[in-house]
């Protein structure tokens, strides 16, 4: 029985319930399903599954860049670039989007990690740091038979702020400008050893300071890197020491110096 201030339901115009009633699932509907079902807990994803990554092919430049990772900890991402795409065709772009992608690939998959520089207001971004990986370090024991406990791939805390984080890259920013200038000048780099490779050799002086106060300290004193130069015979043994450069140059009728021990 209808009451009088109710309106009359037209026959020929759906009612809410028709609205909002829920449509049979389409063809291309119930094909998604058989590809991505979706769990019985009503969640988009099943929850702490992973997404299967394809297999990842080692290069030899990507082993020598877990390798320079290794004895270097930190490298930015032009860095890499300059060392390792030195390449003339592809041009400048061409090199830098060829590093970036095999960057990503090698950090998608574990070899690396990569590091977010902090960035102070109005400075623009700044380039990614990487750092060797779970992956890359079991990479370099099994191929290059560096000792596991050599390999340092754990993460520190807040290594954004590493009070050491800038004098390792400019050690590696005097290294590229060395490598540079040796393709223009026809000098061969022979060697090039880092402060972490010359602590593990032992290659550590020992030093004896005066305290403020009188006392005597007996510190020890490793170079920031080590690296040996040839042309014509000639040969360059180099310490650098925090931006200063010690040379001792041997003319061609002294024999080649021998190599410092490299331990891996």
């Amino acid at each position: 029985m209808k009451t009088p201030n109710q309106p009359p339901i037209h026959p020929t115009l759906p009612t809410m319930v028709t609205l909002y009633r829920r449509r049979p699932p389409t063809r291309l509907t119930r094909a998604r399903q058989k590809i991505h079902p979706r769990p019985k807990d009503g969640s988009m994803t099943p929850s702490g599954a992973e997404q299967p990554q394809p297999g990842l092919r080692i290069t030899l430049r990507d082993l020598s860049i877990l390798e320079t990772l290794h004895t270097t900890p930190y490298l930015r991402s032009d860095q890499i670039r300059r060392l390792f795409w030195r390449e003339e065709h592809g041009g400048e772009w061409g090199r830098v989007k060829a590093c970036q992608q095999r960057l990503a690939l090698l950090c998608r998959h574990g070899y690396v990690r990569r590091i977010e520089q902090p960035v102070k207001r109005g400075d623009g971004s700044k380039h990614f740091i990487y750092a060797l990986d779970r992956k890359g370090a079991d990479l370099l024991i099994a191929e290059l038979g560096v000792e596991p406990q050599d390999v340092e791939w754990r993460p520190r805390s807040q290594e954004e702020h590493f009070p050491f984080l800038e004098h390792l890259l400019a050690t590696v920013d005097l290294r590229i400008a060395l490598v540079d200038g040796c393709a223009q000048t026809g000098v061969v780099l022979q060697e090039w050893l880092d402060e972490k490779e010359l602590k593990r050799s032992q290659n550590v002086d020992r030093v004896t300071l005066m305290s403020p106060h009188g006392n005597v300290i007996e510190a020890a004193v490793v170079p920031d890197a080590y690296f040996m130069l040839c042309r014509e015979g000639k040969y360059s043994v180099v310490f650098c020491f925090s931006g200063c450069i010690l040379a001792a140059t041997q003319r061609c009728s002294m024999p080649k110096p021998s190599p410092l021990p490299r331990k891996y």
